[in-house]
Order: C-alpha cells, then structure tokens, then sequence
C-alpha cells in the first residue's frame, strides 16, 4: 500500500513537477485533510495545555511551600548551631555538667515512668 502510493505521488508531483495547491484554494475535507484533520490543535488543547498546567501547580507549589518548610529547617540548624557554640567552648567543666545533667534526667524520667 505505502509503495502504491508513493508511486502515484512521485508519478503526479514529482515528475510532472506539479506543486500543492494554496490553503484557500482547498474545500471540505480537503481543508480538513490539509490541516492534518486539527489533530495537532486538538492534542495541544487536551494533552499539552493540560501538562503545562500541573507542571506550573506544581512549581507553585514548589517555590511556595516546599521551599519555605526547607528553609525554615535550615534556619533551625542555623540556629541551634549558635545556640550549641555558646555551649561548646572547650571547658571541660562545663561538658561534665551538661552530661551529668543528662544523665540525671534519664534517670529520673525511667524512675516516673517505671
């Protein structure tokens, strides 16, 4: 089939050097047929548009959301790091107190709930 017509296609257009008519020139389906039957408009419409629309939802939804919830963690490590420099300044007085502490309040939390 593909050779038959590719035979009468290279015979009328081809050879005899006869070129495609104009847009307007072209009525009903041959309109339609010329236009590839709106197949592409209608695929855009549905498909693509539809595609494009949860890619931008879900850039919104990127920048506006995730973005912040990382940003907010990011300022909570930055902070606690200040927080734990104050803390951590090389005496060692001060880290036996801290790990005394600790372990006192393990100790007395299993104690409550035993």
């Amino acid at each position: 089939m593909f050779f038959a017509v590719w035979f009468i296609v290279r015979n009328i257009y081809v050879k005899k050097g006869k070129m495609a008519l104009e847009d307007s020139k072209y009525t009903g389906w041959e309109r339609l047929s010329n236009r590839k039957l709106l197949l592409d408009e209608f695929y855009n419409a549905t498909f693509v548009k539809f595609v494009e629309g949860l890619g931008i939802g879900g850039n919104m939804f990127d920048k506006g959301i995730l973005n912040k919830f990382v940003e907010f963690i990011g300022w909570g490590a930055e902070d606690s790091g200040r927080a734990a420099k104050r803390i951590q300044n090389g005496n060692v007085e001060n880290y036996v107190l801290i790990m005394s502490l600790a372990i006192g309040i393990i100790l007395i939390v299993n104690f409550l709930l035993q």
